[in-house]
């Protein structure tokens, strides 16, 4: 059994023949055309989730070198810094889960 297909004006499958089902009433040249919006947008929010992630990984990379020197000080003073690298790891969690956020929205709106 072959996939049910719908005849469509403009459609850009062969023969106006489509495996797309209208389901929201508008014609599938501009059902299309919404997906590809969406997917564009979820891409931007990924490159911007990626240069997030890359920047948030550098300033892990400091945290520790600082980390390493930090307890080297601690083991001398005796003085515990767990807030300032729990600070740190905040900011990184927070980013992220902001920009997931966004990304799940923009899925919800696009479907």
């Amino acid at each position: 059994m072959g996939r049910k297909t719908w005849s469509c004006v403009g459609c850009i499958h062969k023969k106006g023949k489509c495996h797309l089902p209208v389901a929201s009433g508008l014609p599938h040249a501009e059902l299309l055309r919404q997906q590809v919006e969406a997917s564009r947008e979820n891409g931007d929010l990924l490159r911007e989730l990626l240069g997030v992630v890359m920047e948030q990984t550098t300033l892990i990379r400091e945290l520790l070198e600082e980390t390493k020197e930090i307890r080297v000080e601690s083991r001398k003073s005796g003085k515990l810094t767990r807030s300032y690298i729990q600070d740190g790891v905040d900011s990184v969690t927070k980013s992220v889960i902001d920009i997931g956020d966004r990304l799940m929205l923009n899925g919800n709106a696009s479907t």
